[in-house]
């Protein structure tokens, strides 16, 4: 089994972001979203409005976290064959009821793509509103990354973010 990341959260987060889980790239460099060919930072740079994709990942966490933007995954642990989603054999969830629990400032939660998004709707959390976002990966071109960062915005502001 891989073994996925820790959140990158604080006391201060209103908005957690989920994917399903790491890259086979992204676990390399030790980074979410470490895959260059994925559009996750610069849709977010322009939710934010800052520069995201070309910073160090370390700038990148400090100025998600400014923004009160906390990022996890679905899946604590996965066996997958490359990096599509469809291609998980096995999973264990991270810990939700706990991270809430210590982060109870989190109003909402976006999840990126259709697998990541499905596999957290199976858990029935209630307590939070989620999302389903457009998946951020290269391979997924039918919305801009300009259209992505519409769609987010309009939730922040449908639930006053």
């Amino acid at each position: 089994m891989l073994h996925g990341f820790p959140p990158i959260i604080d006391k201060d987060v209103n908005v957690l972001v989920l994917g399903s889980f790491p890259s086979p790239v992204s676990l390399n460099v030790e980074e979410y979203y470490g895959n260059k060919g994925n559009d996750f930072w610069k849709v977010l740079e322009k939710v934010i409005g800052e520069n995201l994709h070309d910073e160090p990942f370390d700038v990148k966490r400090r100025k998600l976290l400014t923004h009160h933007i906390g990022l996890w995954d679905v899946f604590a642990e996965a066996e997958r064959e490359g990096s599509a989603d469809s291609n998980f054999n096995s999973v264990i969830y991270n810990d939700f009821a706990t991270l809430f629990d210590e982060y109870p400032n989190i109003k909402i939660v976006l999840i990126t793509g259709n697998k990541a998004y499905d596999s957290y709707d199976v858990l029935r959390i209630k307590d939070k509103p989620y999302f389903r976002i457009p998946s951020t990966s290269g391979i997924n071109r039918r919305i801009s990354v300009d259209g992505k960062a519409t769609l987010i915005l309009e939730i922040f502001k449908k639930n006053n973010i």
